[in-house]
């Protein structure tokens, strides 16, 4: 059966809000899971974004692309394979 999982959170110091973010994680179907994440530091002024879709292959091997991006234009695109053995 489907799985959704929100959170979020927010850090402080002395200084005040340092930074606050959020993640959403959906598991369709118990071979597929897509997630994504924003979070903004207050104190360097960067807002970050992450996305990832992971599709178990079978038991022992898994397929993942991810990407992120950030308000400084950092970007990047990657593709996994891990095989258990």
């Amino acid at each position: 059966r489907p799985n959704l999982n929100l959170s979020g959170y927010a850090t402080v110091n002395p200084g005040g809000l340092e930074s606050i973010g959020g993640s959403v994680s959906y598991q369709p179907t118990d071979s597929l899971t897509l997630s994504g994440r924003v979070d903004h530091n207050f104190q360097t002024d960067r807002t970050t974004a992450t996305g990832e879709a992971v599709w178990r292959v079978n038991q022992n091997t898994d397929l993942a692309l991810s990407a992120s991006t950030d308000s400084a234009g950092d970007s990047r695109v990657g593709v996994g394979l891990r095989i258990r053995f």
